[in-house]
């Protein structure tokens, strides 16, 4: 293995600190190691997969996060902190806490980088530069040798720029599409080799596999990785820069992490007749929410939408309805937010009535189960109230000929239904 010469120092200090201090065999005035060696800087220079989109990680956070937990004191560097805004939200980062700094692009080219490669390396001075490019060249009729000798162009800019460079070129993951699939995996085969030609005797560049593995599943949209996606690419980049002495490789089995989206979405519920109303914030990343509810038994499903509301109706009143609004990026379905509601009784209908000089007979219909509260206003009378258990009433020693007004309204749950109000008159 060839190390870059300005990782060689940091990697022998590292060496030194893990066992006792050894008497120096220099004499006075010898410089002596300096223990605050500076952190390696890495360089992410790719496109869409390596920027990443609203509500991502992305895998240059999970690549700094292994970096870090392995104790290796690395800086990433590039002139970007950005995502991409995707979907629903603003373009915010899933976990902000990580060194940012990228060079990555939507929709970049590597045919268009080998131009902007030398000014990168020169402005940021990285030690690894890790190269993540194709795909969006391939979609466009590039075929695998054309790319082959973008890549070598771009790679040679940047040693013209820095000859102690160590490289690493990353394979084209999406070896399943229609356009890009065939040359992708010509690439991938042709990597090595290229590498192996592209290595000079101060600037060794690698093969990240980040191929081996990663299939259309880690993909919420046949292109951009889902989390566990970014997982598969972060642990091959890491893999490679162990191999230049950068770091350990990334521990096996890969386990799970949670889906995108991951914020889960606020839901309001607000009930009424039979009904509730729903609404939700933005999610960040999210391209659709799916909603479902049930009132203890089966859950219900309604279809996905990209608004942020939605009135759920045909429910039974007086009864808790648990309502779940689940964020989903493409495939990746991510994190749920709930609501409670109770929702009022629906208002009675199609009141009739059976008139006699004395009597009032009401008859009504009501959707679902419930007891029903009646009042009754009548000339010379006070207001009386009562509760029956079914849809029907009889009122008597009602005055002849006078106009009566009833009230009916459903009760469910404790809950009174809107008012069905009718006035009749008895006959004389």
């Amino acid at each position: 293995m060839l190390l870059p010469r300005r990782l060689v120092v940091p990697l022998l200090v590292g060496a030194l600190t893990l066992g006792p201090a050894p008497a120096s065999a220099a004499g006075p005035g010898a410089e002596e190691p300096s223990a605050e060696s500076a952190p390696v800087r890495v360089m992410l220079l790719g496109d869409s997969v390596t920027m990443g989109s609203s509500g991502d990680w992305t895998w240059r956070y999970r690549l700094w996060k292994h970096l870090e937990r392995s104790g290796t004191d690395v800086d990433l560097v590039g002139p970007s902190t950005d995502l991409y805004r995707v979907g629903d939200g603003q373009p915010v980062y899933a976990d902000r806490d990580f060194d940012r700094d990228h060079a990555a692009a939507w929709g970049r080219w590597a045919a268009h980088t080998a131009a902007l490669v030398g000014d990168l390396v020169s402005d940021d001075h990285p030690d690894v530069l890790v190269v993540n490019l194709g795909v969006n060249d391939l979609m466009y009729d590039t075929e695998a040798w054309v790319l082959e000798h973008r890549l070598a162009d771009l790679v040679r800019e940047a040693q013209a720029a820095d000859p102690d460079l160590a490289i690493v070129l990353g394979e084209v993951t999406q070896t399943w599409l229609a356009k890009a699939g065939r040359p992708a995996r010509a690439l991938n085969r042709a990597l090595p080799r290229l590498a192996k030609l592209l290595t000079t005797e101060t600037s060794e560049v690698l093969v990240a596999e980040v191929a081996a593995g990663y299939t259309r599943s880690h993909t919420y949209d046949d292109t951009h990785p889902t989390a566990a996606g970014e997982v598969r690419i972060a642990a091959a980049v890491a893999d490679s820069l162990a191999e230049l002495g950068v770091g350990l490789a990334y521990p096996r089995p890969l386990g799970t992490v949670r889906p995108t989206p991951s914020r889960a979405p606020v839901v309001t519920a607000s009930p009424g007749p039979r009904r509730v109303a729903l609404k939700w914030r933005a999610t960040p990343g999210a391209t659709r929410y799916a909603v479902s509810y049930s009132d203890g038994g089966r859950w219900r499903a309604l279809p996905r939408t990209t608004a942020r509301r939605t009135v759920v109706t045909g429910l039974a009143g007086g009864r808790a309805h648990t309502f779940r609004v689940r964020a989903h990026k493409g495939t990746s379905a991510g994190a749920t937010g709930t609501a409670v509601a109770v929702p009022v009784p629906g208002r009675v209908t199609a009141v009739r009535a059976e008139r006699s000089r004395t009597r009032l007979v009401l008859t009504w219909r009501s959707a679902g189960p419930a007891r029903y509260r009646v009042a009754l206003r009548a000339p010379g009378r006070a207001r009386a109230v009562r509760t029956v258990g079914q849809p029907r009433i009889v009122l008597r020693d009602l005055a002849p000929g006078r106009r009566h007004v009833v009230t009916i309204r459903a009760v469910a749950g404790g809950l009174l239904g809107p008012p069905a109000r009718v006035a009749y008159s008895t006959r004389r």
